[in-house]
């Protein structure tokens, strides 16, 4: 602490520094806020050292393994918090008036579904508009779409979002299934009270939808499971190579149609939708790639997404 304030203050002269420094102190962690800022652990914990010499003071302390605030940092906290949102009023005013379909599109969603069924129907889209980046973050979290982390989101739980422009593009059943070499090792359950004697795989990220819930319980008590993952490439790979019996949405069978959809009824339904931010509408790359992916889904709603 001494060693910071004996040196010259420079001060901070650009705010990606101030953006650091309102991330880790939202985030609680270096980690955390790597992943948000989609930076390298290292880089963050540099850019904090950095700004805590050019201010003098030390900005964070740990404790209960997170990072807190010293008293001097949380004086401008708020600040930093109007800064940001001020930047991104800014940028997006900008945005706006730029009428060209050219610039980054953000889509976030989960890591099965961005892999098995956006990723490969935006190639046309991105072919028809080469100006335009796709990026994906297929994580579990739910991104905040009135900043700079994501444009447009595609969810499975209704929106709650202030100012979010959303509309249910689907609904998805959620089903059992299992490889023929499972079945034909082990047999074909065709009830609930049957599967209690069988081998399950669990995909550990649809126990974060409430509508899962009731599934999430069962495996919970069930004696059987001998595979868990938060890989949706893993989770198949695990059920196809026939470990165990996997829950899966509808469409498993038509992106893995080595696997056996089993008779027992389905275990729940999710609606599906489609979600952007009322600012990010008035961007014509978003609003483009929103229609799009819209205009996609109600292509593709009878055969993959029931209704």
């Amino acid at each position: 602490m001494a060693g910071l304030q004996r040196q010259r203050r420079s001060g901070i002269r650009n705010w990606e520094d101030l953006r650091y420094i309102l991330t880790v102190a939202q985030c609680g962690s270096y980690s955390a806020a790597a992943r948000m800022l989609r930076r390298e652990h290292s880089t963050v914990r540099r850019r904090i050292e950095a700004a805590q010499r050019a201010l003098g003071v030390r900005l964070f302390e740990r404790s209960q393994n997170l990072l807190r605030l010293t008293e001097p940092a949380s004086r401008i906290i708020e600040t930093l918090s109007n800064i940001d949102q001020l930047t991104l009023e800014i940028e997006k005013t900008f945005a706006g008036i730029d009428d060209r379909l050219a610039g980054p599109v953000r889509i976030t969603t989960s890591e099965g579904f961005a892999t098995n069924w956006l990723i490969p129907r935006m190639v046309r889209f991105q072919r028809e508009n080469p100006l335009i980046a796709i990026e994906v973050d297929a994580g579990s979290e739910l991104t905040d779409l009135s900043s700079t982390e994501a444009d447009i989101a595609i969810r499975f739980v209704r929106p709650t979002q202030p100012a979010a422009v959303a509309a249910r593009v689907g609904r998805l059943g959620f089903l059992l299934f299992a490889a023929r070499g499972y079945i034909n090792t082990f047999g074909r359950p065709e009830s609930m009270e049957q599967l209690a004697t069988h081998r399950l795989c669990v995909h550990e990220g649809f126990t974060e939808n409430p509508v899962l819930k009731s599934w999430t319980r069962y495996v919970d008590g069930h004696p059987g499971v001998v595979f868990r993952s938060t890989s949706s490439a893993a989770f198949a790979s695990a059920v196809i190579a026939g470990f165990g019996i996997g829950l899966g949405p509808a469409y498993t069978s038509l992106i893995h149609p080595e696997l056996e959809q089993l008779a027992i009824p389905s275990l729940a339904t999710v609606d599906v939708w489609l979600v952007t931010h009322e600012s990010k509408r008035r961007i014509p790359r978003i609003a483009a790639a929103y229609e799009y992916i819209h205009e996609t889904f109600q292509r593709d709603r009878k055969t993959w997404f029931g209704t």
